[in-house]
């Protein structure tokens, strides 16, 4: 459609961090650099020119952004964490609730929470947020072992509990994943998963089984920390092993998305 070649036109011709649609789709919040975010209205999936809200740091550098609400985003800056309240008929923003902390990335995977990194992700700090423009800061959690990185992080739900997961490497070189659950105003590492192998990871969360995806042999280990393990007595924490032996997800085609009536497919290994 016409739309849609205005679209792609629009940012073309210009440099992208990152682009994230509000929840209704009616906004659009665009990052340039590292000290300023756009705001463009949409309305009947045309852009609407001259609508442009600006939010702009001198010093700080904005480490990403979450849409919370239709207009609502949180802003994560290198120092701050700040809940905004977008007003596309005035052309404003109002800060509705700022918390100062230090933190050099962050994560967030469909949770109402997210996690920031500092010193150089030796110190996790967990942040609540909810609808109702709240930010709470719960208590940090110092890495065991050494410092993390952002890929070394997942967040997500299991069981109806906040839960993040730590990948670290063991002493022999072979994997094994911390599992962190909220317990009231703090997380707690309650389980270990134990994978048996080493190299690259990928983790997903589904209906509360962690799927662990080994890219070196190409197979996937489910865990289920619902099902009884090894406990440590010291502790208390469970250790898990996978349900099943690692299994192979089949090559498919994936379609590829066109602005012409041609259609292409690339065949595709997971």
């Amino acid at each position: 459609s016409d739309s849609s070649f205005n679209f792609f036109f629009f940012f073309s011709i210009n440099n992208i961090i990152a682009v994230k649609f509000s929840c209704s789709n009616n906004i659009l919040a665009i990052q340039r650099n590292e000290n300023s975010l756009e705001l463009i209205s949409f309305k009947n999936n045309q852009i609407q020119l001259n609508t442009s809200i600006y939010h702009e740091t001198k010093t700080k550098i904005i480490l990403g952004f979450i849409w919370t609400e239709n207009s609502e985003l949180i802003v994560i800056t290198s120092d701050t964490v700040e809940i905004l309240q977008v007003n596309t008929p005035k052309r404003s923003l109002k800060s509705l609730k700022s918390i100062s902390t230090t933190s050099n990335w962050f994560c967030c995977n469909r949770t109402n929470f997210l996690l920031l990194s500092s010193n150089n992700g030796l110190v996790l700090t967990p942040i609540l947020f909810n609808k109702a423009g709240n930010l709470t800061k719960l208590a940090p959690i110092q890495m065991e072992d050494g410092s993390v990185t952002e890929r070394d992080v997942t967040t997500g739900v299991i069981y109806d509990t906040p839960a993040i997961l730590v990948l670290r490497t063991t002493r022999n070189r072979t994997l094994e994943i911390f599992v962190y659950l909220q317990e009231g105003p703090t997380f707690k590492k309650s389980h270990i998963l134990k994978l048996g192998f080493s190299g690259r990871v990928a983790i997903s969360i589904i209906d509360s089984l962690i799927i662990i995806h080994h890219q070196t042999s190409k197979v996937s280990l489910i865990f289920d920390i619902a099902l009884e393990g090894d406990i440590d007595r010291d502790d208390k924490i469970m250790t898990h092993s996978a349900v099943v032996s690692g299994k192979s997800i089949k090559p498919f085609s994936i379609k590829m998305p066109s602005v012409s009536l041609k259609e292409s497919s690339i065949r595709t290994e997971l």
